[in-house]
């Protein structure tokens, strides 16, 4: 009977020796692949919704100098440029450095990848 029983916990530490040894072996293979990297397909709506935000908060933060500038002195500006305290990569996406709209008629400043 120990034949028997030695052969039964044989087979199943074998069956899970070569499951640890496939686990192992996808892991690699998905590592070696670049698949290990990506991002997967639920975890990208909160990342560009991230991303989004913040574009559309750095457009509103140049909306308020806008606004302010349209108080001080009685009209909007005609350019974005305009402004002592803005450099060239404020007035880009900073996600995609495309540079923001402006409508000097309403003073709204606009991503034209990140439409509100």
């Amino acid at each position: 009977m120990k034949d028997g029983r030695n052969a039964g916990f044989a087979a199943i530490s074998l069956l899970l020796a070569l499951l640890v040894i496939a686990l192992i072996a996808f892991t690699v293979i998905g590592y070696l692949s670049g698949r290990s990297g990506r991002v997967s397909a639920g975890a990208s709506r909160p990342i560009e919704r991230a991303r989004t935000v913040e574009c559309l908060g750095q457009a509103r933060r140049i909306e308020m100098q806008v606004q302010f500038y349209s108080v001080q002195y009685g009209r909007f500006p005609e350019r974005l440029d305009m402004f002592e305290g803005l450099v060239e990569t404020d007035l880009r996406c900073p996600v995609t450095q495309n540079r923001y709209g402006y409508d000097p008629q309403s003073g709204r400043v606009l991503c034209p990848d990140h439409p509100r």
